[in-house]
């Protein structure tokens, strides 16, 4: 009976990492803004929510259905306004999620069995889905981004103009 508890528990951490990889990825747009002297808003979740600032970093986390905690986040900055910055904060999110996914590769490859292998794995899964979702360039069609431009989308138009 301690196993399935455990195992349980071990099974809860899936929407856990997804949630935190997703702050992260949100947190990686920010941190170029941060860094250069600007402001940066950071929303997972949906916009009506609980909001935190620290410093120059607002983060509002909220529920639009219980999805939207594992699929939606937002970044408005503001600060210095150059090439550089701009392709910084729209490489950033998508550079965190790669590199999670190559972290979560690695230990998977390193030998986890058990139970936290599959809670790996499924973070694995999404977190490449992320990624692709994110760095191909193109318009969402549907959901919460319907008619916005992808990451990727953003940057081409950001050194082809």
């Amino acid at each position: 009976m301690v196993d399935s508890a455990g195992s349980l528990l071990t099974f809860c951490l899936i929407p856990v990492g997804i949630f935190g990889l997703l702050f992260c990825h949100e947190l990686g747009h920010a941190l170029p803004a941060l860094l250069a002297g600007g402001r940066a808003h950071v929303t997972v979740g949906s916009h009506d929510g609980r909001t935190v600032t620290l410093g120059r970093l607002s983060v509002t986390v909220g529920m639009d259905g219980f999805r939207s905690l594992f699929t939606y986040g937002d970044i408005q900055w503001s600060g210095p306004d150059s090439t550089f910055v701009r392709a910084a904060v729209i490489l950033g999110g998508p550079a965190v999620t790669v590199s999670a996914v190559g972290v979560l590769g690695f230990v998977l490859l390193r030998g986890v069995d058990g139970s936290l292998f599959w809670v790996l794995g499924n973070i694995l899964v999404s977190e490449g889905y992320r990624a692709y979702q994110t760095m191909v360039p193109k318009t969402y069609s549907k959901g919460p981004y319907e008619g916005k431009p992808s990451d990727g989308k953003r940057f081409l138009r950001l050194i082809r103009a």
